[in-house]
């Protein structure tokens, strides 16, 4: 019993007068605003074609079916862009390109797309690999 005095009288010296929890009726609370919804129909329509194709393979679905839910020019950290591979060496410089994703059966295929139009399906993104000036 001992042992607890010390940890109650600091538990105690903690909270706010009164036993309040800092909130007094009438208090007003701010909602966090929504984030923007992604961005579309920025990469070149050559580019999506070629990963449509791509998609359509993979999952046996027609091109004309595929559409992404986003499509959004940006200037990857580096050569990795956002998406590293293991063993591989990238430029360490930040890289144009695109960030293409679609959405089939629940499942998110994240494309992503350097300057000269060579993509690749990314399977394990670390965060979007954007630069923070890229953020809207």
């Amino acid at each position: 019993m001992k042992r607890l005095v010390p940890v109650m009288t600091a538990l105690a010296a903690c909270s706010l007068p009164g036993g309040q929890d800092g909130l007094q009726a009438g208090d007003r609370f701010e909602r966090v605003p929504e984030p923007p919804p992604p961005v579309t129909g920025e990469a070149p329509a050559e580019v999506l074609e070629r990963i449509r194709a791509d998609l359509a393979t993979r999952t046996k679905r027609d091109t004309k079916t595929l559409e992404p839910i986003r499509d959004e020019a940006v200037t990857w950290s580096d050569g990795a862009l956002g998406c590293p591979r293991f063993g591989e060496m990238y430029p360490q410089l930040p890289t144009q390109g695109f960030w293409i994703v679609f959405e089939i059966g629940g499942r998110q295929y994240d494309y992503r797309v350097d300057s000269r139009g060579r993509f690749r399906l990314c399977d394990n993104p670390r965060g979007s690999g954007k630069l923070p000036a890229d953020d809207r």
